[in-house]
């Protein structure tokens, strides 16, 4: 983040609506009350219209910086940037300046998220590049200001810094995708069982129950043999019938 030389507030409101209120303004911007200071500068900016005075639109762009306000910091003095006034000219590329560095640092934050855009480094470094000639713009419109020119320093050596930590960030997340994924687990091996392929399980007979089973078998036999026997028999008797 870069530090900015900031300038002071106008406390003297020529031809203002309302004196006290912009008095109090005043005080709050100083106090730190920014927002408050804000609030009510933009509400006399409002009911003034094209007849605000200078102090009023200088203070409201001030405040509006204070808070982030960049757009709102840039219409209150956008009409200077046209005007013949050497001087209002200065002030309004100084605000613009301040703007756009303001528009840098918030692309250049939001270009380091997770899931940035594709364009949030491109536009932080194009808005620190216009902040840069806005606060050269700013000098070269008074002949010289060593404010404005120091800030148009620090901006460039922003811009340099930024293209820095985007090749960085774009260099990390190259090598991500290219490393090579991990293989996935090899699967578990299944614990032997007695299942067959039916998923019946087969229980061991007991020691004692093979003898018994081995009888039973041999009766089984015996009995299929029986039969076979009988019916051989019975079928050389109805042969000789038939003969």
């Amino acid at each position: 983040m870069i530090r900015f030389f900031v300038p002071c507030l106008w406390a003297v409101a020529l031809a203002a609506q309302d004196p006290a209120a912009f008095a109090a303004a005043v005080a709050d911007y100083r106090a730190g009350k920014h927002e408050a200071a804000f609030a009510a500068f933009q509400q006399q900016f409002a009911a003034a219209g094209d007849t605000a005075s200078d102090a009023l639109r200088w203070n409201l762009a001030l405040a509006a910086l204070r808070l982030q306000r960049s757009g709102d910091a840039e219409e209150a003095v956008g009409s200077w940037l046209d005007g013949a006034d050497d001087g209002r000219r200065a002030d309004a590329e100084f605000v613009f300046g301040m703007a756009g560095a303001q528009r840098g640092e918030r692309a250049a934050a939001a270009a380091q998220l997770p899931d940035a855009e594709p364009l949030a480094w491109a536009m932080a470094i194009r808005a620190m590049e216009q902040s840069a000639g806005a606060f050269v713009r700013a000098a070269g419109a008074r002949g010289g200001w060593p404010e404005a020119e120091r800030n148009a320093a620090r901006t460039r050596a922003r811009v340099d810094e930024l293209k820095r930590l985007r090749d960085a960030v774009r260099e990390q997340a190259a090598k991500k995708e290219s490393a090579p994924k991990p293989l996935p687990p090899a699967p578990k091996p299944k614990p032997e069982t007695d299942e067959d392929p039916l998923g019946l399980v087969v229980e061991p007979l007991p020691t004692g129950d093979l003898p018994a089973l081995a009888r039973r078998i041999a009766q089984r036999d015996q009995k299929k043999i029986a039969v076979r026997r009988e019916q051989q028999q019975q079928a050389l008797r109805a042969g000789e019938r038939g003969w």
